[in-house]
């Protein structure tokens, strides 16, 4: 447990670090005007998120957090098929929850100016979702249950609340832990990073284009009426069922490398 919260300090320290950095880069360069500003622009702000994502992953490798061959090991064609079906059911269910509950969003504004920026993109699109797969899924939940000697199970039950908690954001945070508990069981049958790499990532872009085209409402909308929200119900019971079927896939040894049979159990 002491190494996971070290990791998740780690992280935002390297958050406040380039931050800082970039803040007061920006600082340097308006001394000259009559008005400085430590406001990010968009760009700014994806700029940190890359350098900060950067910096958490090489420390990551560094100091062997991760094992790259367990990390990234092969995963059968069709398991990785089933694996991004879990996933995106599992996004059908938090977009539309989310469309229906509306919880406050304290950084819509931000996402939205990061969604018009090639670094903001680059950064909540690719290196966000690797880095948070390599942290969440891959160093605490194997810190958790072979550092500390929890159960796989709740190794990735903390691991889904740390990384909900970290969003801070309300309209994040449970939809987070959600999807964080999607992960982590994708991974641990699978036995591999890469379907839930991929899956954040897509999750992630999706998430970049709705915000680039369709700003606040998304792609379903508002539920601004009994239909809407019916739709958005059923939907939501479409997701679940996706989920748990393609779940029930994953639960049987099926098109899996003899290597990773082990792992599935």
């Amino acid at each position: 447990m002491k190494q996971a919260i070290k990791l998740i300090l780690y992280y935002l320290g390297y958050q406040l670090l380039f931050s800082a950095m970039v803040t007061g880069l920006q600082f340097l360069s308006q001394l000259t005007q009559q008005q400085a500003t430590t406001y990010l622009s968009p760009t700014q702000l994806g700029w940190v998120l890359l350098l900060s994502s950067a910096a958490m992953i090489i420390h990551l490798i560094r100091f062997r957090y991760i094992r790259l061959r367990e990390t990234f090991r092969p995963v059968h064609p069709v398991r990785l098929l089933v694996s991004i079906g879990c996933i995106f059911g599992g996004m059908l269910v938090c977009n539309s929850l989310n469309t229906l509950i509306k919880l406050p969003d304290w950084l819509e504004n931000d996402f939205i100016g990061l969604s018009h920026s090639v670094t903001g993109v680059l950064g909540i699109s690719l290196l966000a979702p690797l880095l948070e797969e390599l942290l969440f899924r891959g160093a605490i939940i194997r810190s958790l249950n072979k550092g500390s000697g929890y159960s796989m199970k709740k190794s990735i039950l903390l691991s889904a609340l740390f990384f909900g908690i970290i969003h801070l954001n309300p309209a994040q945070v449970p939809f987070a832990f959600f999807m964080g508990i999607i992960f982590g069981w994708v991974c641990w049958k699978t036995g591999s990073l890469i379907p839930a790499i991929l899956g954040h990532v897509f999750n992630n872009s999706l998430a970049v284009v709705e915000l680039a085209y369709l700003g606040s409402e998304g792609l379903l909308g508002d539920a601004d009426s009994l239909s809407s929200s019916l739709l958005l119900v059923f939907i939501a019971l479409t997701g679940l069922t996706l989920m748990f079927a393609c779940g029930k896939v994953l639960q049987l040894n099926y098109f899996t490398y003899k290597d990773n049979k082990n792992d599935n159990n």
